[in-house]
């Protein structure tokens, strides 16, 4: 007995393209729903400059619509930065982008260095931790639970793979 007829890989490769086509039309009702948050958000945010309020936008913006991920060192006063698996100390350049295309979406006239400094110590204050400092320091706290391969995430006491998430906070 064969497993697959050769009109049962049709229908597979169909069903599998239609999850996928149905993921992606959820995915993109979820962002413009993300969207309407934002820009109801920015609205209400007109009048008084609130540069933890601000904050909290952008780091929506950056997660939810850019698909990235900041965390905050506090003790090396430095940002890292998620992407392909591995987070990476970095300068924010892109994250003073957005504040400041946020701050323009606001109110134009709050698109000032002053003003974005300040949103960006907001964003460092909600977004650093002791914990975040000690994840990014091996020599600290070492996560050795986990090892980082090009696939996932390797649990190598159970020889369980798992995807990569900015949730593991490896920096290799």
């Amino acid at each position: 007995m064969k497993l697959f007829e050769k009109n049962d890989k049709k229908n597979v490769n169909t069903d599998f393209t239609d999850v996928l086509k149905t993921y992606q039309l959820k995915r993109e009702k979820e962002k413009k729903k993300i969207r309407v948050k934002i820009k109801k958000m920015i609205k209400s945010a007109r009048d008084v400059f609130d540069p933890t309020f601000i904050a909290e936008i952008v780091i929506i913006y950056e997660e939810l619509i850019e698909n990235r991920y900041w965390r905050f060192a506090p003790i090396k006063d430095t940002f890292y930065y998620y992407s392909d698996g591995v987070w990476q100390n970095t300068k924010p350049f892109e994250l003073k982008k957005t504040i400041s295309k946020i701050l323009r979406r606001i109110k134009k006239t709050w698109n000032r260095t002053r003003k974005q400094k300040e949103v960006l110590t907001a964003i460092k204050i909600k977004n650093g931790n002791i914990e975040t400092e000690r994840a990014f320091n091996p020599g600290l706290s070492p996560d050795l639970k986990y090892i980082n391969v090009k696939k996932g995430m390797l649990e190598w006491e159970k020889g369980i793979m798992k995807g990569h998430s900015p949730d593991y906070l490896s920096t290799f």
